[in-house]
């Protein structure tokens, strides 16, 4: 039982929105509770050794950087709009706010380079550019936190930061404290004008200060970056980092983000042994929105960094998206993928050709029973086609693999050995540039085992298909299903007909419970669930995997 609640109530993509739970949901749901209570108390002290030993980025974490959009633009003659300044900030704010990218996870609001005056104040302590922060750095954390966003901000290890400013170099101490008084959240520790010998004792020292604060703030390190091409200490650096960043700074242009995946190719095996909670690896800025991208590079770099598991941090203007663009950012599926604390960075796992590189997420848990592929092409010109085999899935002893589309939101079949019970292959048409990227969810079916064939039999898989399909109209008719609960829910019913042998070889029987899985999905696609604020967020993904228990509750296990 606590098994299949693990499964059921931390599936996040799993969203249904319930108006009323019995008294049999609330009685697991205490299970439950006093379960995770139980796994927190024996594993407390071991989380808090996570990076920086915060407690923080359980998860990537997520939000907007204003490096490659504003820079050190500190002339503001035509307006502070135009300008890294106070206002600018907050028209960003409220873009996060108002286009839906709060609530999709981008809380970060993060200020680098240049926000600082050219000196110090009377005591000795940084203080912001009194014309375009003329409100104080506190006054703007403050109005970030009444929108729902957190507030990031940038010092330097080294005397003075990359573009001149002061630095924390001797500081580390005072500046921490002053970042704290700030109610800063996150803060970005460049090592620019610094030996980088120094930076085993600098970077935990600052990190040390921080927490000595008392105040939690999430730590980003510059660190592996200084000392490539050496192999940097990554044990020291995941002890006192949240997130850190390993190869050169990305450039809004496309040449930019293919050296940094070629960089996580080539090391994809050493930075996935210190890539886990509270500790990433940081490919740097989603520069989705520069004019030098298209979209289908766009997309593939949002599909990249979200199977690799990296921050996902956009540093561009918000004010002028294209809806486009805006719906490459926002996607929920593309975001639960890289948010899911107990999915492994993907690799490079096979090279369909000298173009076609197949980037692999395994499954590791069974909150996370699925596989993620993307299909990348790296040629600049010709569209690829590229086949997917049972041969890919090996590993995972399984007849049979549901395949959904994850760009196009779209449920393709089952992957077989043959055609007799689905498809031996699928074939996907890759553009240039970009990718195709699937969720495939093994099937736990024994095809060989003999299948009942009696008329009373399929009269009860037809019963049991509608009842489900009733349950969940019954649901569906007060509130519905988002768009990311889709692949997930039909690929669970699928897999409970399947598990009860009810996955029929006859035609036309198949024909009848396809269109009831296509009535099904219909039925979820009416209407999105409209959450305003985050408490009213967390209230409904509580209430949503409280209602999946009654809902599997009535579905009969093997």
């Amino acid at each position: 039982l606590l098994t299949c609640l693990y499964q059921v109530l931390h599936y996040d993509t799993l969203q249904v929105v319930a108006s009323e739970l019995s008294i049999f949901l609330r009685l697991m749901s205490d299970i439950y509770a006093f379960f995770v209570a139980l796994v927190s108390i024996l594993f407390e002290s071991a989380l808090r050794t996570f990076g920086a030993q915060n407690g923080l980025a359980l998860t990537p974490p997520m939000g907007w950087i204003s490096w490659l959009q504003f820079g050190c633009q500190t002339d503001c003659s035509k307006g502070l709009k135009n300008c890294f300044s106070e206002q600018a900030i907050l028209d960003i704010a409220e873009h996060l706010v108002a286009d839906g990218y709060r609530d999709a996870g981008y809380i970060y609001v993060n200020l680098d380079d240049c926000w600082s005056s050219r000196r110090r104040d009377q005591d000795g302590r940084l203080m912001a550019d009194p014309i375009r922060f003329p409100h104080g750095i506190k006054w703007l954390g403050e109005e970030l936190h009444k929108r729902g966003l957190k507030l990031g901000m940038y010092t330097n290890i080294g005397s003075k930061t990359c573009m001149g400013y002061p630095g924390s170099g001797e500081d580390i101490e005072k500046d921490a404290e002053t970042f704290a008084s700030w109610e800063v959240d996150m803060l970005k520790v460049d090592g620019c004008f610094t030996d980088k010998s120094t930076f085993s004792t600098k970077y935990p020292k600052m990190a040390k200060a921080l927490n000595l604060t008392g105040r939690k703030i999430l730590m980003s390190c510059s660190w592996p970056y200084y000392t490539y091409p050496e192999k940097p200490p990554y044990p020291l650096i995941a002890q006192h980092c949240n997130m850190w960043r390993n190869y050169q700074d990305v450039q809004m242009n496309w040449n930019s983000v293919l050296k940094i995946i070629d960089f996580y190719e080539a090391n994809q095996d050493l930075l996935a042994n210190f890539h886990k909670r509270g500790q990433w690896n940081d490919a740097d800025m989603l520069v989705i929105g520069s004019p030098k991208l298209t979209n289908d590079q766009a997309q593939a770099q949002m599909a990249i960094w979200s199977i690799l598991g990296v921050p996902l941090f956009m540093s561009n203007d918000l004010r002028t998206l294209s809806p486009a663009l805006q719906d490459i950012l926002l996607n929920e599926q593309l975001i639960a993928i890289n948010k899911d604390p107990l999915q492994p960075m993907g690799k490079v796992v096979k090279k369909a050709s000298f173009a076609i590189k197949i980037l692999h997420m395994k499954e590791v848990d069974i909150r996370s029973p699925f596989i993620v592929l993307v299909l990348f092409n790296r040629d600049e010109v010709a569209r690829k086609m590229i086949e997917i085999k049972m041969d890919l899935f090996s590993n995972y002893n399984q007849q049979m693999y549901l395949i959904h589309d994850v760009l196009n939101k779209n449920t393709l079949g089952y992957l077989t050995q043959n055609d007799k019970y689905g498809r031996s292959k699928f074939e996907f048409h890759v553009p240039p540039t970009g990718v195709v990227v699937l969720k495939v969810y093994p099937m736990d079916v024994d095809l060989n085992a003999p299948v009942a064939y009696s008329v009373m039999w399929i009269i009860f898989c037809l019963f049991l298909a509608i009842s489900v399909l009733k349950l969940v109209w019954r649901i569906t008719s007060n509130n519905f299903l988002t768009d990311a609960v889709l692949p997930a829910a039909i690929a669970l019913l699928h897999a409970r007909i399947s598990a009860l042998r009810c996955f029929p070889t006859g035609e036309a029987i198949r024909s009848i419970l396809d269109n009831l899985i296509n009535s099904f999905q219909q039925i979820c696609k009416m209407s999105t669930v409209a959450e305003t604020n985050i408490l009213q967020r967390q209230q409904s993904i509580i209430q949503r995997r409280q209602l999946l228990v009654v809902f599997f509750h009535f579905i009969p296990d093997k």
